[in-house]
């Protein structure tokens, strides 16, 4: 059964492991929404947030969990703090429930502060 989901199958251990090894995918998931990824770009020119996939909320709901494993197994956690941020920031100003594209107002939020 698990050779239809695809060409490699890799064995992460016993039950609850996979899951450790999906946050390594959501936080580069949430780093390539940071850096402007191609398929959010639509979303974020016409400022329209539908959620498809992921909401700001499930996200930054995760990173927690990311932050707990990464100090677990003793690596940095400074760029995940910081992509919380821009989650939890995005999430303040009312965006929680739209996909994760809504992360863009936080950097919109940002740069009309920095006109005034």
């Amino acid at each position: 059964m698990l050779s239809e989901l695809g060409p490699k199958v890799h064995h992460a251990g016993v039950v609850g492991n996979a899951s450790k090894v999906e946050f390594a995918l959501w936080l580069s998931y949430m780093f390539q929404t940071i850096t402007g990824a191609e398929h959010l770009v639509p979303q974020m020119a016409r400022r329209t947030y539908t959620s498809e996939m992921w909401s700001v909320d499930n996200f930054a709901a995760s990173i927690p969990m990311i932050t707990d494993f990464a100090e677990g197994v003793s690596l940095p956690t400074r760029l995940i703090e910081e992509i919380r941020d821009i989650y939890t920031t995005a999430s303040s100003l009312g965006h929680g429930d739209k996909d994760v594209a809504a992360i863009y107002e936080t950097f919109m939020d940002d740069a009309s502060e920095t006109k005034h």
